[in-house]
């Protein structure tokens, strides 16, 4: 099981191997703290949206953001999977795009 804290945005996220993937709906991922996110790729662990005119994972201003092993899917979002306002690292990221 894998653990991912984000407190006050998401208090708590639980992602189970058998079943790897953060579904938030129509919802952003807003990571307003300096984290550093590692997952096994192998895992094949995936952060989607279904967000219209919004992405996937969203960093706000003077936040420094490691992400590590993921893929991150955005459907239909008008400017793509990731909006950054601070210092993202990506390693081993996977990003999707799915038009409609």
């Amino acid at each position: 099981m894998l653990f991912l804290v984000l407190y006050p945005v998401i208090p708590f996220i639980s992602i189970q191997a058998s079943k790897p993937n953060l579904d938030l709906g129509t919802s952003t991922l807003v990571i307003n703290k300096s984290i550093v996110f590692k997952a096994n790729p192998a895992d094949n662990i995936t952060i989607s949206t279904n967000a219209s005119s919004s992405p996937t994972v969203e960093v706000t201003p003077g936040q420094t953001v490691t992400l590590i092993g993921l893929n991150i899917k955005a459907s239909g979002a008008a400017d793509g999977a990731i909006r950054n306002a601070g210092n993202l690292n990506l390693v081993d990221i996977d990003l999707i795009k799915i038009r409609r």
